[in-house]
């Protein structure tokens, strides 16, 4: 049983998250709880705790490579609104003077000086029970986050770069692709009611959704026009 600083328990696990480094020695199991953002080996020998005592405004867990380094990212929900957080995992293998960096650097996180924040847009002013955003995806590609609402039945695309968020335009797409053109489908898909529980963002350019309200798993295709919503 994984186990972090002789402790035989999380507190209230909400998500994990693997992360694969050039080196076998690099790669990382995060565990998201109450207690924090907790950093295992891929051996699952116990590393570290990123903003501890801070996990419980926290939901969803993923990583994108920004900056020349590997970074966490999440959903702050203690709100209003939800935001999508961005902060530097870090090496403690580096030298004695990274090490003291990253002293400095727990202690940012404490006071949230080093937490990068992406406000979602259309969550603005609404409380947690409001949208239940819980589970992400990365895009790695060009470094975009599709965030899930339950509550307010919506998925959000939130762009890492720029900072710009907005809702996803879903559509069921299965019906028209057995009987119409493809070149046709764009004026005739029918929009999607979701309750998303699960989320997965590909490459090539596919959304797949885990829908609670259709008892379905819905695959989209990406695309960029999506619509806005205040």
């Amino acid at each position: 049983m994984l186990t972090k600083a002789g402790e035989k328990a999380f507190d209230t696990p909400h998500n994990l998250h693997y992360i694969r480094g050039k080196d076998p020695n690099d790669d990382r199991l995060v565990v998201l709880d109450n207690a924090g953002f907790h950093l295992f080996s891929e051996n699952g020998d116990y590393k570290r705790t990123l903003l501890p005592g801070q996990g419980s405004r926290f939901r969803g867990l993923g990583s994108v490579f920004l900056q020349g380094e590997v970074h966490l990212v999440s959903i702050d929900i203690s709100g209003p609104g939800s935001n999508v957080v961005t902060f530097p995992m870090m090496d403690e293998r580096k030298t004695l003077a990274r090490k003291y960096v990253q002293l400095v650097f727990q202690i940012n996180m404490l006071l949230q000086d080093s937490l990068s924040r992406i406000p979602i847009g259309p969550t603005k002013g609404m409380a947690d029970g409001q949208t239940k955003c819980r589970f992400l995806s990365v895009r790695a590609k060009d470094s975009r986050c599709f965030v899930t609402a339950l509550i307010a039945k919506a998925v959000y695309e939130v762009d890492l770069i720029k900072g710009a968020s907005r809702t996803v335009d879903l559509h069921d797409e299965s019906e028209h692709e057995r009987t119409f053109h493809p070149d046709q489908r764009k004026n005739i898909r029918k929009p999607v009611t979701i309750e998303p529980t699960g989320i997965l963002a590909l490459n090539e350019g596919m959304l797949i959704v885990a829908n609670r309200a259709g008892n379905s798993v819905e695959v989209n295709t990406y695309v960029n026009n999506f619509q806005l919503r205040d």
